[in-house]
């Protein structure tokens, strides 16, 4: 694990917490992968250059945060779709052009250590900033931001911004969104050295929203970051809680593990689901069921325990059988991790499947069907 320290490589363990997390870098490989599925996009788009415009200069709309999340800092998944600023406050007054074949970037002297690491290996990059008497001027300063942002859309026809909510066929033109920002109303007024104004922006440049298509394309994909991050962080976590609750089975000893409920056993990872979900619809909602009840894909973990859950169902009583007759001989327990891809499902048996006792009714009929689960698996898994 590097980290860059004043223009030197440092090296240091990585940080590695109780739950088997550890620390993921986003790399300047990374981001270059990204700026290049967004050029991708804009080649399947027909679009000549994808624009973000953040802060006030872009009225705060909700699509350039997301963008320059993703390019920069690595930002992943629901991530992109929940949180619409920018990670730094100082990536508000930054300019981001994306062409098919280069890209143009404003970025403020007060921004350029946070970006400079991670964009080396850009392809056809090229940054523009003030130099310290424009800093001191501050209208000197907005009218070369100004200059930058005439520069980076002069050549292009067709111009692709994510404007959350407007669909890519909608027309853009007047009094759209995007004339509302500060900058696209600047470059407006600006003239071009003969003294006539450029007049309004989607009347120079045909404007379409690709907020949705970055999002099917780009933020929900499972590039190199993506994985890593799910191999070392969300892995990790939810292993930690589907262990929490597969040791709710090894407490209880003996007849004891009777009355343990689904709902206990599942508890650990209901929680991490329900805490990461906050706000979102549970629609992968972690599930332990308990013998028969494993046989209904609608059915929900609640108090039904595994010595009520056997073959006879709920009226076992009158089998004439004991009631240890009646116990599950296994589980499954399905769980996801919240917002992201991972899901696994799993089932176990609750007993060895040993020869049982000689003349012990009991036992026999646990080993028989524990026998018969592991068959039915086995041949589902086609072993």
């Amino acid at each position: 694990y590097q980290r860059r320290v004043r223009g030197t490589l440092t090296t240091s363990m990585p940080f590695t917490s109780h739950t088997g997390q550890s620390e993921v870098a986003f790399s300047p490989a990374a981001s270059r992968a990204r700026v290049q599925a967004v050029q991708e996009l804009c080649a399947s788009l027909d679009v000549d250059a994808i624009l973000a415009i953040p802060g006030i200069d872009g009225r705060r709309n909700d699509g350039a945060g997301p963008l320059l999340n993703y390019l920069l800092f690595g930002t992943c998944g629901s991530e992109l779709e929940s949180v619409t600023s920018t990670v730094h406050d100082e990536m508000d007054d930054v300019l981001l052009a994306v062409e098919r074949d280069r890209v143009q970037m404003f970025v403020p002297p007060s921004a350029v250590n946070l970006v400079e690491e991670v964009v080396q290996l850009w392809p056809n990059l090229k940054v523009h900033t003030l130099n310290e008497e424009q800093q001191m001027d501050t209208d000197l300063g907005e009218e070369k931001k100004t200059g930058v942002f005439v520069q980076m859309t002069a050549h292009c026809r067709r111009i692709g911004v994510p404007v959350p909510g407007v669909s890519i066929g909608e027309p853009m033109t007047g009094h759209c969104a995007v004339e509302t920002w500060p900058m696209v109303q600047a470059y407006a007024v600006e003239d071009r050295e003969d003294g006539v104004s450029r007049g309004f922006f989607t009347l120079n440049h045909t404007v379409c929203s690709v907020h949705q298509e970055l999002v099917e394309k780009c933020y929900r994909a499972v590039d190199s970051h993506v994985f890593e991050r799910l191999v070392r962080q969300n892995l990790p976590l939810l292993r930690y809680h589907w262990e929490a609750a597969v040791r709710a089975l090894d407490l209880p000893t003996g007849v004891e593990r009777a009355y343990v409920t689904e709902s206990s056993v599942i508890e650990p990872l209901l929680t991490y689901y329900s805490y990461g979900s906050l706000g979102d619809q549970l629609d992968e909602t972690p599930r332990v069921l308990f013998g028969r009840r494993s046989d209904d894909p609608d059915l929900l973990s609640d108090e039904s325990t595994v010595g009520a859950t056997g073959c006879y169902g709920d009226d076992w009583s009158h089998t004439g059988e004991s009631e240890a007759h009646n116990c599950a001989v296994h589980l499954t327990i399905e769980a996801a991790e919240p917002q992201g891809p991972l899901r696994c499902a799993r089932t176990y048996t609750l007993s060895c499947g040993s020869d049982p006792v000689e003349n012990d009714p009991v036992q026999k009929f646990t080993a028989q069907n524990v026998e018969r689960v592991q068959r039915l698996y086995l041949s589902l898994i086609h072993i």
